[in-house]
């Protein structure tokens, strides 16, 4: 069956879309009904203006839909903000079809725009609850860190005011102390939270991350406490090649996930620093034979307040995933209950060694 010219406008102006098609010299040719009643004007007026005299005040848009399906020979979407006749702002999901002739080559392009101001309305509506959610969470896992604390300092103050006559030297000392250690981890909360609540933008350098892996751990060696029966082996690369890098963030991330080994391995243990390229990626693993993880709890590990350990604040690994992605990172992480845990750290090479030639760099 032969449909008509005339058919085939019905069943154009029938559809709720915005549809014009649009010749290689980007004029219109023909536009349903829905078209007029967004634009405001008759067919008669639209049919041989250019689609942006009539779309987008008279200034060609870019990209350019129509002409990204001429040049590419496929078909192309995009997403456009529209000013109605009635001043009201809409979005269009816009969809640029290619019609070819007999001889191969495009004729014609189909644009076809869908609404979607009440669906963008919507994913707005969702994003900005899902942040006061997380701000919520993120309020009652700081107010639950510093509850402990808190009472731990009130605690010994009351004790000092009420009875302070009463108590021996070694009574108020171990007051003092308790206090002025709480104080000190109300303090690395706080610093820890600022980090996670306002991370700084990384500042880069090409250097050399296996430095600053090993500076990291030189930091933790001033608390020898944590090192206690654990044997340290590093298995560093030393032919890897610069990288852009923030050396300040970066080391606070290394820093956070060996804290985190250390910690996990109160017993004593080793911990496993290595190093090494993977295609267009250094891989920097952290490996503990700890008390590792379990299954149902991995994925729960980088979320913010999320801790198992007494002294813990539940920032360091959230810090070092975000300072990681900045870097266009990834973490990766193997467990195994009882056994130990392996942190990877996946950095790309990709721009660093183009940046690289032709420089002298160094640590």
């Amino acid at each position: 069956m032969i449909i008509s010219q005339e058919f085939f406008k019905l069943i154009l102006d029938s559809i709720q879309d915005v549809i014009k098609i649009v010749d290689n010299r980007l004029r219109i040719i023909f536009v349903n009904r829905a078209a007029e009643e967004i634009i405001g004007r008759g067919r008669e007026e639209i049919i041989g203006l250019k689609c942006y005299e009539v779309f987008h005040g008279g200034r060609p848009c870019r990209p350019c839909v129509v002409e990204e399906v001429f040049l590419s020979n496929r078909t192309f979407r995009d997403t456009r903000e529209v000013i109605g006749p009635d001043g009201q702002k809409r979005v269009f999901e816009v969809t640029g079809f290619p019609v070819i002739g007999p001889d191969g080559n495009i004729e014609r392009v189909v644009e076809i725009s869908r609404d979607i101001t009440y669906l963008k309305k919507i994913e707005q509506e969702l994003i900005k609850r899902e942040k006061l959610a997380i701000i919520g969470e993120m309020a009652a896992g700081l107010a639950h860190e510093i509850r402990n604390p808190l009472s731990s300092i009130m605690a010994s103050a009351r004790l000092l005011k009420e009875h302070r006559d009463e108590l021996s030297d070694e009574e108020y000392s171990v007051l003092t102390e308790t206090i002025e250690k709480e104080s000190r981890r109300l303090e690395m909360l706080l610093s820890d939270f600022m980090a996670f609540a306002r991370p700084k933008a990384p500042r880069f350098e090409l250097l050399d991350v296996n430095q600053i892996l090993s500076d990291a751990l030189k930091v933790l060696r001033y608390n020898p406490d944590l090192f206690q029966s654990v044997e340290v082996i590093e298995k560093l690369d030393p032919n890897l090649p610069p990288i852009r890098v923030d050396p300040y963030q970066m080391e606070q991330a290394f820093l956070n996930i060996i804290l985190n080994a250390l910690q996990a391995m109160r017993g004593g243990g080793r911990l496993t620093l290595r190093s090494e390229r993977i295609g267009d990626e250094i891989c920097l693993s952290i490996s503990d034979t700890g008390i590792g993880i379990e299954p149902d709890k991995m994925d729960k590990i980088f979320a913010p307040f999320y801790t198992d350990k007494p002294q813990g604040t539940g920032l360091g690994l959230s810090i070092a995933q975000r300072i990681v992605e900045q870097h266009d990172g990834r973490i990766e992480v193997e467990s195994q209950p009882e056994k130990g845990s392996t942190f990877k750290v996946f950095l790309p090479i990709k721009g660093s060694e183009e940046e690289g030639e032709g420089k002298d760099t160094h640590s």
